[in-house]
């Protein structure tokens, strides 16, 4: 399937409110993949950067507790939250220590500044997602595209920026591995949905290589919660 790139949205113009410093007049933002789908598909997940635009533009308050994992032990820190959440604050790691309620308050306001729908993908679209980029994980060893628990002998797992690794053939980075990424999807059976959960699906940098291989691996995990080895991935409406 040939791969359109969209638009340059890696520099958008952003509203004048507010101005925190003289480059604040850009909005970074990942480059969205056309795969043939309904909709389109951020090429990697929320990154700190465009998290810390949301937080100078709305002054919104990250809050604790989170879940941390080490890759053997987890904690509930209270005090922790995405810009202190044990890992690097670099800009290009992807932003963790978000609950559901958090992700889709990103999501609005990246729609207002842009005049796009920029939305949290239900279980079934990140599926589609995930199938195309399985066949790049069956074509390529695993180590290639994916970081995952004990993907280098020797070294304890950990997260990395975004991009560190290949792509899918489509052009979209860590749909495998790294972090967790919220769907919308509801946990229990269809006549017993509960909201109060929701599903987090594709693995983290902590997840044994055996899960990594399923695109129907997922878990449940409170929509108030918060993990360290979970982020989000968003999907744009056409």
């Amino acid at each position: 399937m040939a791969v359109a790139r969209i638009a340059e949205l890696e520099r958008f113009t952003k509203p004048a409110r507010p101005k925190a410093s003289a480059n604040n007049d850009q909005l970074y933002l990942p480059e969205l993949i056309d795969m043939g789908l309904p909709f389109l598909v951020a090429e990697t997940e929320l990154t700190l950067q465009t998290l810390k635009w949301f937080l100078t533009d709305t002054r919104y308050q990250l809050r604790g507790p989170c879940r941390i994992s080490n890759g053997n032990k987890w904690r509930n820190k209270p005090n922790h939250h995405a810009l202190n959440s044990g890992a690097p604050a670099d800009d290009n790691y992807p932003a963790t220590c978000l609950n559901f309620g958090e992700a889709k308050a990103v999501a609005s306001w990246l729609s207002k500044q842009t005049g796009q729908t920029w939305r949290i993908p239900s279980g079934e679209e990140w599926t589609q997602i995930a199938t195309s980029a399985r066949s790049t994980l069956i074509s390529f060893r695993l180590d290639e595209h994916a970081n995952y628990s004990r993907r280098l002998a020797g070294r304890k797992p950990a997260l990395l920026p975004v991009k560190s690794l290949r792509p899918s053939d489509a052009g979209i980075y860590d749909v495998f591995g790294n972090v967790w990424e919220w769907t919308t999807e509801c946990d229990g059976q269809k006549n017993r949905k509960n909201c109060s959960k929701r599903i987090l699906r594709g693995g983290a940098w902590d997840t044994p290589e055996k899960f990594l291989r399923t695109v129907g691996r997922k878990f449940a995990w409170s929509a108030a919660g918060r993990l360290n080895y979970a982020g989000v991935r968003y999907v744009v409406d056409r």
